[in-house]
Protein backbone atom coordinates (compact mmCIF):
# COMPACT_ATOMS: atom_id res chain seq x y z
CA UNK A 1 0.00 0.00 0.00
CA UNK A 2 1.44 3.67 -0.78
CA UNK A 3 -0.02 6.76 0.21
CA UNK A 4 -0.11 9.71 2.25
CA UNK A 5 -0.64 10.80 5.63
CA UNK A 6 -2.42 14.30 5.67
CA UNK A 7 -2.07 16.40 9.19
CA UNK A 8 -4.81 19.18 9.33
CA UNK A 9 -5.31 20.93 12.70
CA UNK A 10 -5.57 18.22 14.87
CA UNK A 11 -7.25 15.34 12.70
CA UNK A 12 -5.04 12.54 11.45
CA UNK A 13 -5.97 11.54 7.76
CA UNK A 14 -4.63 8.56 5.75
CA UNK A 15 -5.49 8.71 2.25
CA UNK A 16 -4.01 5.50 0.11
CA UNK A 17 -3.33 5.96 -3.20
CA UNK A 18 -2.44 2.64 -4.35
CA UNK A 19 -3.18 -1.03 -2.67
CA UNK A 20 -1.97 -4.31 -3.88
CA UNK A 21 -2.09 -8.09 -2.84
CA UNK A 22 1.04 -9.17 -0.95
CA UNK A 23 2.90 -11.94 -3.24
CA UNK A 24 3.39 -15.26 -1.23
CA UNK A 25 6.30 -17.08 -0.89
CA UNK A 26 4.98 -20.87 -1.29
CA UNK A 27 7.66 -22.24 -0.36
CA UNK A 28 6.65 -21.50 3.21
CA UNK A 29 3.74 -23.97 2.78
CA UNK A 30 5.22 -26.85 0.67
CA UNK A 31 8.72 -26.98 3.11
CA UNK A 32 7.71 -28.74 6.10
CA UNK A 33 11.05 -28.60 7.35
CA UNK A 34 13.03 -30.57 9.54
CA UNK A 35 11.82 -31.58 13.48
CA UNK A 36 14.82 -30.96 15.70
CA UNK A 37 14.35 -32.66 19.32
CA UNK A 38 17.07 -31.70 21.30
CA UNK A 39 17.28 -34.34 23.99
CA UNK A 40 19.09 -33.13 27.55
CA UNK A 41 20.92 -35.61 29.69
CA UNK A 42 19.49 -34.01 32.87
CA UNK A 43 15.75 -35.64 31.86
CA UNK A 44 16.96 -38.46 29.96
CA UNK A 45 15.16 -42.15 31.55
CA UNK A 46 13.50 -45.07 30.48
CA UNK A 47 10.02 -43.37 31.33
CA UNK A 48 11.17 -39.98 29.37
CA UNK A 49 12.62 -41.86 26.22
CA UNK A 50 9.01 -44.47 26.22
CA UNK A 51 6.94 -41.18 25.83
CA UNK A 52 9.32 -39.79 23.71
CA UNK A 53 8.83 -43.38 21.50
CA UNK A 54 5.10 -42.69 22.35
CA UNK A 55 4.64 -39.32 20.94
CA UNK A 56 6.59 -39.53 17.72
CA UNK A 57 5.09 -42.48 16.86
CA UNK A 58 1.75 -41.32 17.74
CA UNK A 59 2.46 -38.93 15.04
CA UNK A 60 2.95 -40.13 11.45
CA UNK A 61 3.93 -38.20 8.50
CA UNK A 62 6.45 -36.76 6.45
CA UNK A 63 8.92 -33.79 8.43
CA UNK A 64 11.92 -35.90 9.18
CA UNK A 65 13.28 -35.89 12.64
CA UNK A 66 16.49 -35.17 13.68
CA UNK A 67 17.23 -35.92 17.62
CA UNK A 68 19.90 -34.60 19.57
CA UNK A 69 21.84 -35.47 22.69
CA UNK A 70 22.52 -32.80 24.90
CA UNK A 71 25.38 -33.31 27.64
CA UNK A 72 28.24 -31.96 29.53
CA UNK A 73 29.96 -33.33 26.63
CA UNK A 74 28.30 -31.51 23.89
CA UNK A 75 26.17 -32.40 21.57
CA UNK A 76 25.62 -35.78 19.98
CA UNK A 77 23.28 -36.29 17.31
CA UNK A 78 20.98 -39.79 17.00
CA UNK A 79 20.30 -41.60 14.12
CA UNK A 80 16.21 -42.54 13.58
CA UNK A 81 16.32 -43.67 10.25
CA UNK A 82 13.96 -42.13 7.84
CA UNK A 83 11.53 -41.49 10.41
CA UNK A 84 9.22 -38.63 9.59
CA UNK A 85 6.47 -37.44 11.91
CA UNK A 86 3.05 -34.69 11.37
CA UNK A 87 4.50 -31.40 12.86
CA UNK A 88 1.25 -30.05 12.70
CA UNK A 89 -1.41 -30.51 16.24
CA UNK A 90 0.14 -30.94 19.58
CA UNK A 91 3.39 -32.33 18.63
CA UNK A 92 5.28 -29.99 19.24
CA UNK A 93 3.65 -28.60 22.59
CA UNK A 94 3.41 -32.56 23.66
CA UNK A 95 7.67 -32.66 23.29
CA UNK A 96 8.57 -29.00 25.15
CA UNK A 97 6.42 -30.31 27.90
CA UNK A 98 8.43 -33.61 28.09
CA UNK A 99 11.90 -32.08 27.61
CA UNK A 100 11.76 -28.42 28.09
CA UNK A 101 10.41 -25.55 26.70
CA UNK A 102 13.18 -25.34 23.95
CA UNK A 103 13.81 -29.03 23.14
CA UNK A 104 11.77 -29.27 20.27
CA UNK A 105 11.35 -26.63 16.44
CA UNK A 106 10.64 -26.53 13.42
CA UNK A 107 13.92 -25.78 11.20
CA UNK A 108 13.83 -24.54 7.50
CA UNK A 109 16.80 -25.03 4.89
CA UNK A 110 17.48 -21.99 4.22
CA UNK A 111 17.56 -21.25 -0.09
Amino acid sequence: MTGRIDRRGRELQIRASEVNEPVLDARVVTDPGVLVVDLPAAVCSPGVLEKLKTLLEGSPGDVPVRLRFLSSGGVQPLSLGAFTVNSQGSLLDELRHLLGPTAARLEHERV
